[in-house]
């Protein structure tokens, strides 16, 4: 076999190894996309929003950080402006329109509640 029969064998296997390999990585990537079921977000902003669910109220305000964290806001926005001031530990809280109160919560303790909105941090975003 001569040097030029052996470098076109080479060649010619190494790029038929390159298209087996583009192929197999087009084909995954389409099958993976597909298996994904994607889900309308129900959010408010940076909140993924989870109607007529309540939560347990955590118990980390007050002076001495024991009292619950129960707050009479006035609207909506107060409630995040009032989560990203204790960003530290508010990943969650549950505010109700018709009463205007809040509460930071701890979303994996959630339950239905008629009339209360869970609002949860999505993709882990904590304002600076």
């Amino acid at each position: 076999m001569s040097s030029d029969t052996s470098w076109i064998i080479l060649t010619s296997s190494l790029t038929l190894i390159i298209i087996i390999f583009i192929f197999l990585y087009t084909f995954s990537s389409v099958y993976y996309t597909n298996q994904h079921v994607r889900v309308e977000c129900n959010c408010y902003g940076d909140w993924g929003v989870f109607p007529n669910v309540g939560a347990n109220t955590l118990n980390r305000c007050g002076p001495d950080n024991t009292q619950p964290c129960l707050f009479n806001i006035s609207s909506l926005s107060e409630a995040v402006a009032q989560c990203n001031q204790v960003k530290d530990f508010c990943n969650s809280f549950v505010y109700n329109e018709t009463t205007r109160q809040m509460s930071i919560v701890d979303s994996s303790t959630s339950f239905a509640s008629p009339g209360v909105d869970l609002f949860v941090r999505q993709h882990g975003i904590v304002p600076s």
